[in-house]
């Protein structure tokens, strides 16, 4: 009796120990969180919540009038309470990601089993999707509707930086050397995912990946002459198919919708009644906004005139409410935004951060632009949304996570410490003196 007595006393003596060591475990996480958030950049944290804070206050002015189906009035909250869900995911992931390890976003090994993950989603996409835009682009997972090529930005984006390091010749040439394997394997993974991002077939996202991959090997492997070659040619391109969709575009029309709407947007005018409806109506919405606009929530082109005002055309909107003055806002809240990313990325000790860094921010950047460009008719209309202010789950979930991922790329770049090359190796007078400085680094 007495032993059994004794079990029961240690029993009761550990229960309260285990919740005890569960309790310290828990306070320490917090505490790591609570250090690893002292550390985030301030102002891009700022800036960050500034537009999505516009974005909410705009999604809601833009679908007031409209139903979850798109047409009338039932729960005016309905697309502002959906948003504010994704928003809450975002920081959620946004902790998560701030607490993992930094390995997780610089080793092979994880990126290709992301990048894998990824690529099975958009295959399920592929095989159970439903459509939406003309692309069969969503998964759905049963209330919630999900784009999986939102996720492969971020993965291909990632991949693309960790090769553009690892075979640059003096990684090969390095100790560490370089394994054929993981080259396939990465590129391999790439195809994939491109591939089946082609075959939805979803051609925004296609050229969002394109444009931010071939301006960031450009930008991080800086040639003169390869530069001045790659904006000729890019401005070259550029005027001829202006010239030849101008002169002979109109012989294409009927054939796809989608080359509908890449011909119209040169002369919407011309096709008032079809593809260039939207676009005109968004001209519209520019004009009637004047300098400061007719007053938030008084936009009348928003009320059936517009279609996907809280999407694709929310700059519309926006001009329309606060007019030049209020786009201006934006653009130049974007603006403060990617120079301070890309002023981070230039000062980067690290070359995957760099390249990681420069990476993701010309994502944001050509996702922007794109929007902002289809909006006004400098760029064909490709069902891009506006980073962090347009309605869409999918996209503020996205973008939250990968201002997380660049916040945890700067706490990575901000614990390093700092090299320093001394003044007197600028001014050796010796090549033998500049090899022994640089040696002592």
């Amino acid at each position: 009796m007495e032993k059994i007595h004794e079990k029961y006393i240690k029993q009761d003596k550990q229960k309260p120990n285990s919740v005890f060591a569960f309790l310290d475990r828990l306070v320490a996480q917090l505490d790591r969180l609570v250090a690893q958030f002292k550390q985030l950049d301030r102002v891009i944290l700022v800036l960050v919540l500034i537009l999505i804070l516009i974005g909410f206050a705009m999604v809601f002015s833009a679908t007031m009038y409209l139903d979850e189906s798109g047409t009338g009035i039932t729960n005016p909250y309905a697309y502002f309470i959906k948003q504010f869900g994704a928003f809450i995911m975002g920081i959620f992931g946004f902790s998560a990601i701030i607490m993992m390890p930094y390995d997780f976003f610089a080793k092979l090994k994880p990126l290709l089993f992301f990048g894998i993950g990824v690529a099975v989603l958009l295959f399920l996409t592929y095989l159970k999707g439903a459509i939406g835009g003309g692309a069969k682009s969503w998964l759905l997972l049963g209330p919630i509707s999900f784009q999986p090529s939102e996720l492969s930005k971020i993965g291909l984006t990632l991949l693309i930086a960790w090769l553009s390091v690892n075979t640059e010749r003096e990684h090969i040439l390095s100790a560490k050397g370089f394994r054929v394997k993981d080259f396939h394997l990465s590129v391999a993974v790439i195809l994939i995912t491109v591939l089946l991002i082609f075959i939805q077939p979803d051609f925004g996202m296609l050229i969002i990946i394109s444009l931010t991959n071939l301006i960031s090997f450009v930008v991080n492997h800086y040639n003169k002459r390869i530069n001045q070659i790659f904006w000729i040619a890019s401005l070259a391109i550029i005027t001829f198919l202006y010239w030849f969709i101008r002169t002979y575009g109109h012989q294409f029309i009927g054939i796809n919708f989608r080359i509908d709407r890449f011909i119209s947007f040169i002369n919407p005018f011309d096709y008032a009644r079809n593809e260039g409806y939207q676009l005109i109506n968004g001209y519209l919405a520019f004009s009637r906004g004047g300098w400061f606009g007719r007053g938030l929530g008084q936009s009348i082109t928003k009320q059936g005139f517009l279609p996907a005002g809280h999407t694709d055309f929310i700059l519309a909107v926006i001009a329309e409410e606060l007019g030049f003055v209020g786009v201006s806002v934006v653009v130049l809240l974007f603006f403060a935004l990617f120079f301070y990313l890309y002023r981070w990325a230039s000062a980067c000790q690290d070359s995957y951060r760099r390249h990681a860094l420069t990476g993701l921010t010309t994502l944001l950047l050509i996702q922007a632009m794109i929007n902002m460009g289809g909006a006004t008719g400098l760029v064909p209309l490709t069902g891009v949304t506006l980073p962090f202010i347009s309605y869409g789950g999918s996209s503020l979930l996205i973008s939250i996570l990968m201002i997380g991922i660049i916040q945890r790329l700067i706490i990575a770049e901000k614990c390093e410490p700092r090299q320093t090359v001394s003044l007197n190796l600028v001014h050796s007078k010796s090549p033998s003196q500049v090899k022994e400085a640089a040696n002592e680094l």
